[in-house]
């Protein structure tokens, strides 16, 4: 089988498409026919080296795929050859075959596409983890978005707006901004023209945000948090501008404030039922209408150093995806 294979770390240039074994399949795993695989920022960390994994190389990178189950494990009973499905990983997403444990393969919704499939689980996965497991967030709250039209941070502002949360999505461009409110966000703010605090301020009202899902990082989380009501959350889910925030630690004493770290695929490995759960409630609210994947660019699988460019360059709303030949 081919397989993108990361033997540098280095440039998307780097990667190479050769020739390698199909994975062999452990008694608690499945063996997936790969349709399409789904890119994540951190990916782009991945090949550099920068991830917060340690990944020994070489690999084959991306941590999201859906396809058709062609094997399963002695002790695997959810599924069986043929079934519809989609899946997350630590790596090991963007070849031909790729063998994940069970508990990370889920059912994938009739009426779901095998874009929107690959889409799902990691972006919608961490979103959900973040803004009810973590935040439990309610109608009538309000939930800021730091990288609103992200993969995460699209799902985090369909996932708000359907507990009828007030949603104010925050971005890098006019283009992403129009982009959000397209997408029903209520109010949206761009952080590279406008003051984020005084916007943030201005959008939330007196009592401030309640809730803030931040996927940047870097100088935009202290002028966030600064807008949180009293007892309000930041929740720390990425930080894409490349550098870590560093917050005074009197601000949330001064607010009765939280700051919780979101790191949903090692919640998923150590609360499984949750985790599944979890999904389940999401593959509801999508069959609702209520949640939909936002394919923004596909590539094929010959020009998957192309895919991790047009996210690395920022160029992306919503989701960038791999289509193999099948």
């Amino acid at each position: 089988m081919k397989s993108l294979v990361c033997s540098s770390y280095g440039s998307p240039s780097d990667l190479k498409i050769i020739d390698t074994p199909i994975p062999s399949v452990k008694s608690d795993e499945v063996l997936i026919k790969v349709h399409s695989a789904a890119l994540n920022f951190p990916d782009t960390l991945t090949i550099q080296g920068l991830d917060q994994y340690g990944l020994t190389l070489p690999f084959v990178p991306g941590r999201e795929v859906s396809g058709i189950v062609e094997y399963v494990g002695k002790n695997v009973s959810l599924f069986k050859k043929g079934d519809k499905v989609m899946a997350h990983m630590i790596t090991g997403a963007i070849r031909e075959f790729t063998a994940v444990q069970v508990e990370n393969v889920f059912a994938t919704p009739k009426s779901m596409s095998f874009n929107e499939a690959a889409a799902f689980t990691v972006a919608y996965g961490t979103a959900y983890h973040a803004l009810i497991n973590r935040a439990s967030i309610s109608p009538g709250k309000s939930v800021a978005i730091l990288g609103a039209s992200g993969g995460v941070g699209l799902a985090a502002l369909q996932l708000a707006r359907a507990f009828d949360c007030k949603t104010i999505a925050c971005v890098g461009s006019d283009e992403k901004a129009d982009f959000c409110q397209a997408q029903g966000a209520d109010f949206t703010i761009n952080y590279e023209k406008e003051d984020l605090k005084l916007s943030l301020k201005e959008a939330a009202g007196k009592e401030g945000i309640d809730v803030i899902c931040d996927m940047v990082g870097g100088n935009h989380s202290e002028p966030s948090f600064r807008s949180l009501s009293w007892e309000g959350k930041l929740l720390v889910i990425g930080f894409a501008s490349g550098s870590i925030a560093k917050i005074p630690l009197n601000l949330p004493l001064l607010k009765g404030a939280a700051i919780m770290g979101v790191f949903w695929s090692t919640f998923s490995q150590k609360h499984p039922e949750i985790a599944r759960n979890n999904m389940k409630a999401l593959k509801e609210l999508y069959d609702q209408g209520k949640l939909k994947p936002s394919i923004h660019k596909t590539f094929q699988f010959a020009e998957a150093h192309k895919a991790f460019s047009e996210l690395s360059e920022r160029r992306v709303k919503g989701k960038v995806v791999i289509n193999f030949s099948v």
